[in-house]
């Protein structure tokens, strides 16, 4: 297979049809990492707080160019808001009483109810669990200590 990609033809027999198809793995990504760390690949996202609306969030999401959002309590990483919840939001803004009885927005709402926490972090040296991370959930956050740093997300790991 060239650079890194497995054909699917043989794996799992799906003949003509995926001819050319693959997939990339997680020891392709290490492998194309070479010796970068959390700290290399990391770009810094302006995080929001739990008490910040919907609309700030998308607003964010949107000027960043990311679909993941860290939410920080004194600098302290707290969870994640994720662009797939926020859009769920956005485009069912006009049907106000669907998530407010009181007929407000959602997008005036605080992001603290789409909030998703326990997610797991790595340290700005890290390499293997960077990668163990980023295959179970999608993206990593780089934290030293409790302190909020970086995101990484899964194309990071390829560009």
């Amino acid at each position: 297979a060239e650079d890194g990609i497995r054909d699917v033809e043989r794996s799992r027999g799906l003949g003509d049809v995926y001819k050319r198809q693959g997939y990339i793995t997680a020891i392709d990504i290490a492998m194309a990492l070479g010796n970068k760390k959390a700290k290399d690949i990391m770009k810094f996202i302006q995080p929001i707080k739990e008490e910040d609306r919907v609309a700030t969030a998308i607003s964010m999401l949107r000027k960043q160019g990311v679909s993941i959002i860290p939410v920080v309590k004194d600098d302290k990483l707290i969870g994640v808001v994720r662009a797939r919840d926020l859009i769920k939001i956005e485009t069912t803004h006009d049907k106000k009483t669907d998530y407010h009885p009181e007929k407000t927005s959602p997008l005036d709402m605080q992001v603290k109810g789409l909030l998703e926490r326990g997610i797991r972090v790595v340290g700005p040296e890290a390499r293997e669990e960077l990668i163990k991370i980023v295959d179970k959930q999608g993206f990593a956050i780089v934290c030293e200590g409790k302190k909020y740093k970086g995101l990484i997300e899964l194309i990071d790991l390829i560009r």
